[in-house]
């Protein structure tokens, strides 16, 4: 459970903002959809948290509106 030094995969040189907002998780044949806290940003990437893990190199499709957008 959870990611060790040895296993870091993250670019040392890619700058990594923190956010606090909610995303949705779907993945790739959409046959549950999920929540998650966005918790790191960066060019490559986005750190979240999550109660369900999904599978190494499954393809997840990510929904998320900024906090103060509409509805």
């Amino acid at each position: 459970m959870g990611t060790t030094a040895s296993a870091e995969r993250r670019d040392p040189s890619a700058p990594r903002r923190t956010i606090k907002t909610t995303v949705d998780l779907t993945p790739g044949d959409e046959r549950d959809s999920w929540q998650a806290d966005a918790v790191e940003v960066s060019p490559h990437g986005m750190s979240m948290r999550a109660s369900v893990l999904p599978e190494v190199g499954e393809a997840l499709g990510v929904r998320f509106k900024p906090e103060g957008a509409g509805s």
